[in-house]
């Protein structure tokens, strides 16, 4: 039976870990302005050190290791230190450090921290750029619509602000449930709709429309996502999807699945920037030192043209190797084992939309977008016992043990 001494070091251990997340979703969100160009390196990395000693407390002092438990950290967390020495991608180390930190932190609780942090740190950007701190990059971007003009707020990229609105949505749209209200769905179509005039990206645009019809579908028709096809369509989601990009690229290599570059030039230059990456750096155990240049740096001066690896699966497999691609696919299908086990429909759609769109766009550690990975702990922790049956059965226990404390 749980103890008050248990459920205070309960306590502290979710305060670190919600520390750390804070601190990540702060460094972040820096990067991804155009603060990232005005700051000392030095102070950017302090904070990615902070987070990092706010973990380590929580390993040393509250988590507890069993045999299945240290093999997966050692296999995770050393694959991934390994691809940061190869390639130093720090945000790779920072992703999968909280993602084997989140065992039996409430996932829901877990949004609703991102959910706040990222709607400040959106606001003190916005603000920042208003009041001239930071600079509003316009962008002419006719493909959207005629006359369209991108604005980045202070961001580094104008896209940013489609990602930003669909993961809001998302998440606002998880944390309501089945009470989420027509009012409630109104509203983010029509702030999907004003923010595209903004931003003029159309993925995420079109991405968000399509999750909000999916959220009246589940939420006012009851749709559910259950069953044993379900289920091993989730497991099986990232591998096949992994492979058939990975074919798509073969096939544009060897000159059978061509592009129109003059109707579709967006989509020509990504497959590539893709092709030309697998060309110059090849593929590693533990990948490469990728160095992607985005439009800012062209404008800021830093870059004489752009390139830039769109594709989240040919990333991962490019930049940090097969052996870290090979452990985010598990990842990925342990999550989506538990997502179903769950049942909860609302997150499995959320993830396949994301696994879907990681063909063209790399979402795969981005945890402001798809916080999912945050899950995996948990997910890990019932291999290989777990069945929907024995988690309805922790529900009930967990309840009377609550009942037991509160009568104590």
């Amino acid at each position: 039976m749980r103890t008050w001494k248990n459920i205070g070091a309960v306590g502290r251990e979710e305060t670190l870990f919600f520390i750390a997340l804070h601190i990540y979703i702060a460094d972040t969100f820096l990067e991804m302005s155009l603060y990232d160009y005005m700051w000392d390196r030095l102070i950017l990395q302090a904070i990615k050190y902070s987070m990092m000693l706010f973990l380590a407390l929580k390993w040393i002092l509250y988590e507890k290791y069993d045999l299945k438990k240290t093999l997966m950290w050692i296999a995770v967390l050393g694959c991934a230190v390994l691809s940061v020495l190869v390639g130093r991608y720090t945000s790779l180390l920072l992703a999968v450090s909280l993602a084997v930190s989140g065992e039996g932190i409430p996932f829901r609780k877990m949004v609703r921290h991102l959910l706040f942090g990222e709607i400040f740190w959106t606001a003190v950007i916005m603000l920042s750029c208003f009041v001239g701190i930071l600079q509003d990059y316009t962008f002419p971007h006719a493909q959207a619509f005629e006359g369209a003009i991108a604005h980045s707020f202070g961001f580094k990229y104008y896209s940013l602000w489609g990602n930003l609105v669909l993961a809001f949505v998302m998440m606002w749209a998880f944390l309501r449930g089945k009470r989420v209200t027509w009012a409630e769905i109104l509203l983010g179509f029509v702030l999907n709709y004003g923010l595209y005039r903004l931003h003029t990206t159309n993925l995420p645009y079109y991405i968000c429309t399509a999750s909000l019809i999916a959220v009246i579908i589940i939420s006012k028709f009851g749709f559910q996502f259950r069953g044993r096809f379900w289920k091993y369509a989730g497991i099986l989601a990232p591998w096949l999807l992994f492979a058939a990009t990975a074919l798509i690229f073969i096939l544009h290599q060897r000159g059978i699945f061509t592009i129109d570059r003059s109707k579709h030039y967006t989509l020509w230059s990504r497959f590539n920037y893709t092709q030309q990456a697998i060309d110059k750096y090849g593929i590693h155990l533990f990948g490469s030192d990728i160095k992607m240049l985005g439009n800012t740096k062209l404008m800021y001066g830093q870059a004489e043209s752009s390139f830039y690896i769109d594709s989240g699966y040919m990333y991962i497999l490019l930049a940090y190797g097969i052996c870290m691609a090979v452990i985010l696919l598990f990842m990925y299908s342990v999550i989506m084992r538990y997502i179903s086990l769950k049942q909860e429909s609302f997150l499995y759609a959320w993830v396949i939309v994301y696994l879907v769109m990681d063909i063209i766009n790399n979402y795969t550690i981005d945890i402001y977008n798809i916080p999912v990975i945050l899950l995996f702990a948990s997910a890990f922790a019932l291999l290989p016992r777990g069945t929907a049956l024995n988690l309805r059965r922790r529900a009930v226990k967990k309840r009377h043990d609550r009942y037991s404390i509160e009568q104590s």
